[in-house]
């Protein structure tokens, strides 16, 4: 779910929220070229939250910056990274044609 707080406005700050299902896959063989002794697949649940903001440069065209955190399960490691649930952020940056 994504909702601009002012669509009628140059500047459009947003905020979205979601979940879903995600699929970590790891490989079968480990870097040092020995088997992996863990498991090789893993199915959890991951929740989203993130803001951004639309700038209009053009009647049809905009740029928009967001930042999104996906809180997820923890894929199978085979290390104890000292979280049951860690953050994964994404960055990201684009031109938005509305039509």
């Amino acid at each position: 779910m994504r909702a601009n707080l002012f669509p009628d406005n140059g500047f459009r700050p947003g905020v979205s929220a979601g979940g879903g299902f995600g699929y970590f896959k790891e490989n079968s063989t480990l870097e040092s070229g020995g088997a992996n002794p863990g498991k090789t697949g893993t199915t959890t649940g991951i929740f989203q939250f993130g803001a951004g903001l639309d700038v209009k440069l053009f009647s049809r065209v905009s740029v928009r910056g967001e930042v999104r955190d996906f809180f997820s399960g923890v894929p199978q490691l085979n290390v104890d990274i000292g979280k049951a649930r860690p953050h994964n952020f994404f960055v990201g940056a684009g031109v938005v044609y509305h039509f």
